[in-house]
């Protein structure tokens, strides 16, 4: 082994590899994006010290970063705790839960029931569940174990009914439950937003569901999904984004 490639050498660049490959897991995060930096950075440091020759220096610096790496790792994932948890979502290995698979006639019943309530401004809040179970906030509401229909969406979130308030859970091809009680969101609404829109992005920001929002005031629709809510112009992008989805 050349006497400039020395066991500080290799730990700062195994570092700055396994950083790199983490980087590639948390892609399209906030917290992705300053893991890659820092892989770069640690990798164009080593190389650049390995061609200088400056073995004195690389010693010192890692021992500073031995010193600091702790503090920085458990700083980041205090900070970005949120994005973490919805990018490790995207992980799938043979281990991972199966999506449900949905009749291609359920799209169409939610669409055509959220078209209605836009049309009558009745606020409606309709949660997929996918990958990562809800069976905790199924427990919070009404269990139903329905037939997707247009007509019984409808009927929960009419005013005055004693369901209307919360999240229609839809698991698989059956409504699992109504009036259940989703987590307040903290990123972006619209402005018309209420709290239907914070709950909506709240399960989109700790799940992998896909949530549909209309909304009270507007009668606009909405979608939110890994911690992004989307503005749609009509049902028929819904119906285009629910498919794209794998809904259908």
């Amino acid at each position: 082994m050349p006497p400039y490639i020395t066991p500080a050498v290799v730990m700062v660049a195994f570092l700055g590899v396994v950083l790199y490959l983490l980087a590639r897991i948390l892609a399209g995060t906030v917290f992705g994006g300053i893991v890659r930096g820092l892989s770069i950075a640690l990798i164009v440091l080593c190389a650049a010290t390995i061609l200088s020759g400056m073995l004195l220096e690389l010693e010192y610096l890692v021992k500073v970063v031995d010193f600091l790496l702790p503090a920085v790792m458990v700083c980041l994932v205090v900070i970005f705790q949120p994005e973490i948890r919805r990018a490790l979502l995207r992980v799938k290995g043979p281990m991972a839960r199966p999506f449900p698979s949905p009749a291609p006639s359920v799209v169409e019943e939610v669409v055509l029931a959220a078209e209605r309530c836009a049309r009558d401004r009745w606020g409606a809040l309709v949660a997929f569940e996918r990958g990562v179970g809800l069976g905790e906030l199924v427990t919070t509401g009404v269990p139903l174990d329905a037939e997707v229909r247009m007509e019984t969406i409808v009927n929960v979130f009419a005013p005055e009914t004693p369901l209307h308030d919360g999240a229609l859970v839809i698991r698989g091809k059956r409504l699992a439950a109504a009036a259940c009680v989703l987590p307040i969101g903290e990123g972006e609404v619209p402005e018309t937003g209420g709290l239907r829109h914070r709950a909506a992005l709240g399960l989109a920001e700790k799940t992998d569901a896909l949530v549909v929002v209309v909304s009270e005031e507007t009668g606009h629709i909405a979608v939110a999904q890994d911690g992004k809510m989307t503005a749609l112009e009509s049902p028929a992008a819904l119906r285009q984004w629910l498919t794209t989805r794998g809904i259908a």
